[in-house]
């Protein structure tokens, strides 16, 4: 996993090296991007050589929990134990959201078997943004990189209160575990912060997504 923003957007921020040193804010940003891809159960990369295991439904369509970066992005389907053709399914994507949502769509009127665990579905995946060029790359999407920046600076003291630098070493100190913490905040929001809560529950699957 590659962070989804650098060191050079946080301290745009104006978080200043004294005292938060490099390591320190390096530390902050890989978390939060943990965090986030937790929170909303995805990620936000192209990771190629991605392997993903499904439960047949016995039914046509099938959810993919992340979904490819393009519609040609699968490399190869599995089920129980082997391989079927490209032609036999088609990739129907979902571009209209920030979900961006895919099926598996068997053709010929063939039904996904039922199993546990009986699918793989392999190629390369994430929820991107598709960089035009030769070659194509492929991009954080921005809203995702603002959600990462502000979970970073989330709870830091402004640049100026002495007391509150003064403190952030307990920041520094509660930032390992305060990801069960902010679960248990329920429906209030994870941060009790709009502006990030906002985010996430514009990227979170709802309660029906995944099969």
């Amino acid at each position: 996993m590659s962070a989804y923003i650098t060191l050079s957007d946080v301290r745009a921020e104006n978080i200043s090296a004294d005292p938060f040193t490099n390591e320190w804010v390096t530390d902050r940003i890989n978390k939060a991007c943990t965090l986030v891809d937790m929170l909303i159960g995805s990620f936000f990369e192209a990771r190629e050589g991605h392997v993903i295991t499904l439960n047949g439904r016995g039914h046509p369509l099938l959810w993919l929990p992340v979904p490819p970066v393009t519609e040609t992005a699968i490399t190869s389907v599995t089920v129980n134990g082997e391989a079927i053709e490209s032609t036999s399914y088609e990739v129907v994507m979902d571009e209209s959201s920030s979900l961006r949502t895919t099926q598996l769509f068997r053709t010929l009127g063939n039904h996904w078997p039922k199993g546990i665990r009986n699918i793989v579905v392999a190629g390369t995946f994430g929820i991107v943004d598709v960089v035009p060029g030769d070659p194509v790359t492929f991009a954080t999407p921005i809203l995702i990189k603002e959600l990462v920046a502000r979970i970073c600076i989330w709870g830091l003291p402004k640049i100026g209160d002495s007391d509150g630098l003064k403190d952030s070493r307990i920041v520094e100190e509660k930032l390992k575990d305060y990801s069960y913490k902010l679960q248990a905040v329920g429906n209030s929001g994870y941060f009790k912060d709009p502006k990030i809560d906002n985010l996430i529950a514009l990227y979170q699957l709802p309660a029906m997504g995944v099969a």
